[in-house]
């Protein structure tokens, strides 16, 4: 009997305790690292909202700076790289495809993508695209929002745009030289 007693080891209660201290730590530990996950996930989408904001951004006043043809009225706008484009009933010359959220222009035989759809990642969409022409000043106020597949506003871009097409030395229409400088104003984004 006395040999049980002196030979060291441990008994239930401490190997009792040792268990409900290691599931303690583990339990925090797995809620530390979803956390860490859902930050990046969010930190991720966040990010590639914005680089879709700004790719669309480029993308849209590369095509309207060089455009020509362009009157208050709508109709039909030359693009380059594009041809002949139809505006809508509201009078933009880009729509949104309510389906993938990609923004098309409808040219003489068939809607064009203005970015490929590797340029959308994980499900991000356009949304509340407006393109509005002023003919006074021959510039154009585009705005958009970028969302996610729930409908969240992860990033928004509000530009102008000056046409530099069809403006003569003067600056009234009429398809002359193009010396006016184009540019666009920084997009606003954020969440």
């Amino acid at each position: 009997m006395k040999k049980l007693r002196s030979q060291s080891g441990m008994t239930l209660t401490e190997m009792l305790c040792a268990l409900v201290v290691l599931m303690l730590i583990s339990s925090l530990l797995a809620v530390g690292v979803r956390f860490a996950v859902q930050t990046y996930r969010t930190s991720m989408a966040d990010s590639q909202a914005q680089m879709l904001c700004s790719t669309v951004t480029t993308a849209i006043a590369d095509k309207l700076r060089y455009c020509s043809g362009v009157t208050s009225a709508g109709g039909k706008v030359f693009i380059k790289d594009i041809g002949s484009v139809e505006s809508d009933e509201q009078g933009s010359f880009f729509q949104v495809d309510e389906d993938t959220g990609q923004i098309v222009m409808q040219s003489d035989s068939e809607k064009k993508q203005l970015l490929g759809a590797k340029s959308y990642p994980r499900g991000l969409k356009i949304r509340e695209l407006s393109v509005e022409f002023s003919n006074t000043d021959r510039r154009f106020a585009v705005s958009f929002d970028v969302t996610d597949t729930a409908g969240t506003v992860l990033a928004s871009s509000c530009f102008d745009v000056r046409c530099i097409n069809d403006v003569t030395n003067s600056g009234t229409p009429g398809g002359g030289s193009g010396t006016e400088s184009g540019g666009t104003d920084a997009p606003t984004t954020g969440r």
